[in-house]
């Protein structure tokens, strides 16, 4: 439960038969589902600290190329907003994609949930107390941790992977442009 709440800090879909539909209006859906990505709380995760092998890579570099060591530290600086920039727009990406697997009511409920009290109390309550188990009764709380761990697992490791080869393939261009050779 903490981490749903610290990771949320996440195809309008008509399921078969017998089963509750989406949504009956496809785009009141996407306007709900982004509403919902646009009142989760942060992660905690958006700045992460020096990476340090990144900085022993740039120091050894700069030892090598003394004079280029205002261009090395540009391309390092440029690598890491690349790599944050990316992230922020795959995590958005994917919750907007667990978003919209949530029915209409869910997504009214979860938001519910995040702009009202009941986030800070969720915050407070331990896993398994009375106070938790009725927020869980009240919000779908569960089924949007499922959908959310369901979407989240591979794919995000995958793209943000992607994202970061993309940015490290731009540091390479970049120092190789300037003459600097690892």
């Amino acid at each position: 439960m903490r981490i749903l709440l610290a990771a949320a800090p996440f195809v309008v879909l008509m399921l078969s038969a017998g089963q509750a539909q989406i949504s009956k209006d496809p785009d009141a859906h996407e306007a709900l589902a982004a509403k919902l990505v646009s009142v989760l709380p942060p992660s905690g995760n958006e700045q992460p600290g020096p990476d340090p092998l990144a900085a022993t890579r740039a120091a050894d570099i700069t030892k090598a190329h003394p004079a280029k060591s205002a261009a090395i530290a540009a391309a390092f600086a440029d690598r890491v907003r690349c790599s944050s920039a990316r992230r922020d727009e795959t995590v958005s990406r994917l919750l907007l994609a667990v978003t919209r697997k949530l029915t209409d009511d869910e997504l009214r409920a979860m938001i519910a949930f995040y702009t009202g009290p009941d986030l800070a109390a969720a915050e407070k309550a331990e896993d398994g107390s009375p106070e938790m188990e009725a927020l869980m009764r009240r919000y779908p709380l569960k089924r949007f941790g499922e959908v959310m761990q369901t979407e989240m697992s591979t794919k995000m490791f995958d793209e943000v992977m992607a994202a970061e080869d993309a940015c490290e393939a731009g540091l390479t261009e970049t120092l190789a442009k300037q003459g600097i050779e690892e």
